[in-house]
């Protein structure tokens, strides 16, 4: 998972926190505790890009251009989900599914804070059919909530003991020392991804026809592993930071 440390070092483990890249699940109450630092939401002194949240649908409201649902997950916040209807029908062609009150929604999006108060902006949403998939949320996010804090306590204790330890920590890697290939992947990401959703993987191929698709797929995953870029929606929508 590409998360960085609030204090700007970056640090890599050998397991992903999600199976997709940049997303964590988390609970509604965690969303309500998210600080705004630096311009970006930071968990466990890490930035957080993009979230999976579930919850029960308790109130809706829809306006011309965007519905507005409120989810609560019972552990103690609701949280409001902002869906932009422009962005998801034009831009995605993603439906948006029927919803109604006392459905389980499953949430893709980014979290904000606007005058202290958090909300999610949705990439996806998705109504809940499988039961299962609930109590699996809830352990991914204790799973990847307990991850996130082992990391910090290590960054923390590596700049106390002023160590370095080579498997946690490396050094900014240069756009300088990209290569050429990279450097056109990450131009079209920073050109064409300045929506909401980035720019998908299909369409980074269409722009480098000529190139083998494998070599594509490997840069795209050497830009995300060294924090260039960071994928939005299922490692297939990707963003520059």
């Amino acid at each position: 998972m590409a998360v960085s440390d609030s204090d700007g070092d970056k640090i890599t483990m050998a397991n992903q926190i999600s199976s997709a890249r940049n997303i964590v699940h988390v609970s509604c109450s965690q969303i309500a505790r998210l600080t705004n630092k630096d311009n970006g939401l930071v968990m466990f002194r890490q930035r957080i890009h993009s979230i999976i949240a579930i919850g029960v649908v308790q109130n809706i409201q829809e306006f011309v251009n965007r519905n507005i649902y409120t989810i609560d997950d019972y552990t103690g916040s609701s949280i409001e989900v902002h869906l932009y209807k422009n962005d998801v029908e034009d831009d995605m062609d993603f439906p948006i599914p029927d919803v109604s009150k006392a459905n389980y929604l499953e949430v893709i999006g980014m979290a904000r804070v606007i005058d202290n108060k958090s909300f999610i902006v949705a990439f996806r949403i998705r109504v809940i059919k499988n039961p299962n998939e609930i109590p699996t949320h809830f352990l991914n996010v204790i799973q990847q909530s307990l991850l996130l804090e082992k990391r910090m306590k290590v960054t923390l204790k590596t700049k106390d003991q002023h160590k370095q330890i080579v498997s946690l920590e490396f050094q900014d890697y240069e756009t300088n020392n990209l290569s050429q290939l990279e450097k056109t992947i990450l131009n079209i990401i920073k050109r064409h991804g300045k929506g909401m959703f980035g720019v998908s993987r299909d369409d980074i191929r269409r722009h480098l026809d000529q190139v083998n698709p494998i070599d594509i797929d490997k840069s795209i995953s050497f830009l995300q592993d060294e924090f260039f870029i960071f994928s939005v929606i299922n490692n297939r929508f990707f963003k520059s930071y």
